[in-house]
């Protein structure tokens, strides 16, 4: 089964940017035929935990005292330990800063590919893409995430949220 795997920094909370990353990664899940797994960097929050009920297959969440914006590279140790143990077809990140610093090095450890400020995901023939901004918004490029785990971090608000 192909997995979907969203994450969310500590703190996050039921908001536009954060309902966003949840509805892409449930279209992404549905449009794979896999299931949309919640990576919660901490313990999640009240309004995360309320939003994600319905919505996520699972919800993981990795509670280490080192995990944070201030240590990225023990945080990411620990997202490619837990992304080499569920196997994800699709890694999605917010548009926070550790998130933007993080996506191309996590691809790079796991032996996938990334693309950042994503505007839309979609699958044709079984093979992620996304589309991004080009030439300051003039054009859009698509790009095709032959690699995975595709590793993409979304431009805050460019998604719908979940139906």
């Amino acid at each position: 089964m192909k997995r979907v795997l969203a994450i969310f920094p500590a703190g996050a909370d039921d908001d536009r940017a954060t309902r966003g990353l949840v509805g892409a990664a449930c279209r992404l899940a549905q449009s794979l035929g896999g299931s949309f797994e919640a990576l919660s960097l901490g313990s999640p929050t009240p309004g995360l935990m309320a939003l994600l009920g319905p919505l996520a297959d699972s919800l993981l969440t990795v509670e280490l005292p080192e995990v944070g914006h201030d240590q990225p590279e023990r945080t990411l140790t620990a997202l490619t330990a837990v992304a080499r143990s569920r196997q994800p077809a699709a890694i999605l990140l917010g548009n926070e800063t550790a998130s933007q610093e993080m996506a191309p090095r996590l691809a790079h450890r796991l032996g996938g590919s990334a693309v950042g400020d994503a505007i839309s995901l979609e699958v044709v023939d079984q093979q992620i893409r996304a589309q991004r901004s080009v030439y300051g918004g003039k054009a859009v490029a698509t790009i095709g995430l032959r690699r995975l785990p595709a590793v993409v971090w979304l431009r805050a608000r460019a998604f719908a949220p979940a139906d």
